[in-house]
């Protein structure tokens, strides 16, 4: 069940909306019984219990972003588009988007910061393992910005709600723009005290999470890990409880 919505103000006009993801134990990773496509970094499959949080409906936009650093708009490939603002932030190194986290902190009073895999993982496909946000069934040009879409280029956030949403409200998780985690790449299964939460690690890769709008329905699955992503990814914030 889709839980309502909560919105915080950034700036005068400039809103976040997040969506709450309930407490408990969710499948995380991919089992080749059961998931096709499933490859050997998502593996094994296994269950893993979070307290609550609540996690962007969306990635975080242009406008966002924009108003938070004005500068970076200048230097945007989106800027002359007639949906920029609407469009998701791209092009984003960890220390850019941990400062947004911080100034978005401050300018609401939660603490606010990047998802850790587990986070993003079951805000985007919920509690039963399903292979998409919205269930087992394929992707089509309605439900998600991919290369089935015959786009090849980001969607203005929304465009694929509700009909592409996870179960708990999350929309474009999958395809339109890679996201940053907070997680540095490591085998399973995750154990957060095993270094890959450390956001001053001298080495290693980050894991981004959710696929591309030029990638095959396989690609934007969600359980799905890249690392070494930047040109093309974004993020997506969580506020803790």
């Amino acid at each position: 069940m889709v839980l309502p919505d909560l919105e915080l103000e950034l700036a005068p006009g400039v809103k976040v909306e997040f969506v709450k993801v309930p407490a408990g134990e969710f499948l995380m990773g991919s089992d080749k019984r059961n998931d096709p496509y499933c490859a050997i970094n998502e593996t094994p499959q296994f269950k893993i219990s979070l307290e609550e949080y609540w996690i962007g409906k969306y990635p975080v936009t242009n406008l966002q972003f924009w108003t938070f650093d004005p500068e970076s708009r200048k230097y945007s490939g989106d800027k002359d588009r007639p949906d920029a603002e609407r469009l998701p932030m791209t092009g984003m190194y960890l220390k850019w988007a941990i400062k947004f986290c911080d100034w978005a902190s401050e300018k609401t009073g939660r603490i606010i910061r990047l998802p850790n895999e587990p986070e993003w993982e079951k805000a985007a496909r919920g509690t039963d393992g399903r292979i998409w946000p919205w269930g087992n069934n394929p992707p089509n040009g309605t439900l998600c910005n991919f290369a089935g879409s015959g786009i090849r280029d980001t969607t203005p956030v929304g465009r694929y709600s509700p009909q592409g949403d996870s179960p708990y409200g999350c929309a474009d998780i999958a395809g339109n723009v890679f996201e940053l985690t907070r997680s540095l790449e490591r085998r399973y299964p995750y154990a957060k005290n095993d270094g890959r939460e450390d956001l001053n690690a001298h080495s290693g890769l980050y894991i981004v999470r959710g696929g591309y709008h030029s990638f095959a329905a396989n690609m934007i699955r969600c359980a799905v890990r890249w690392s070494g992503v930047q040109s093309s990814t974004g993020f997506r914030l969580v506020m803790q409880s």
